[in-house]
Formats: structure tokens, sequence, C-alpha cells
């Protein structure tokens, strides 16, 4: 049997990693996750990890749930649903780059010196 020659870029999510954010994650045409790494001077496609894949799925599922909640009286509006699913997707996944945000704490460490 003959094996169809595809390449990655079939695969690869249709927005190009140049207009992205490094680390930006999105789902591929073949329905896995690829994140945008920088490669020499440019930016292009990598698969996601199993764990980078597991920490959005968690994600999207908390988000769904806690805006579930908020429609039932649970939060007191949508923004604070969805900042407690980041928490808590954060609690869950501590290394995940999706949820962590380094330049915030940077900025914060600086207005506080």
């Amino acid at each position: 049997m003959d094996k169809l020659n595809i390449q990655n870029k079939d695969l690869e999510p249709k927005p190009k990693p140049y207009i992205l954010k490094l680390e930006t994650v999105k789902k591929g045409r073949d329905g896995k996750y690829w994140k945008v790494v920088k490669h020499k001077t440019s930016k292009k496609w990598v698969r996601a990890s199993r764990r980078e894949t597991m920490c959005k799925n968690y994600l999207t599922e908390t988000i769904k749930k806690n805006l579930k909640k908020y429609k039932e009286g649970g939060y007191k509006s949508s923004r604070q649903a969805i900042a407690a699913s980041y928490t808590m997707t954060k609690r869950k996944f501590p290394k995940c780059k999706i949820v962590s945000n380094k330049n915030r704490t940077k900025k914060n460490k600086l207005q506080i010196k």
C-alpha cells in the first residue's frame, strides 16, 4: 500500500503564525492542538504537548461549567465566572503557559518596589 504524502501544512490551523502571539494554542485541521513558537527569526506552528492540550481542555470545560453557574446565580458576573475558571486551571496546571502570564507578574513586582 502506498502511504499518503500529507504535509504538516495541511494539518496546521488556518491563521498564519506570524499574525498571532507566541504560545498561542489553536486547534488544527487534524483536530489536534498546535501552538505558535519562535523559530530563528520567524514564527511557526508546532504540535502542542499532551500537558498543554489537557490544560486547554480543562480550561474550556471549567469556563462552560462556571458560565452555567453564573446563569443560575452562582456568580455576580460572567467575567467573575471566567476569572474563577482561570484560577482553577492555574491551580491544577501551574506550568501551563495558556493561563500563567509572566509579564503581568513582572509589572506587579515593579510597581510594589
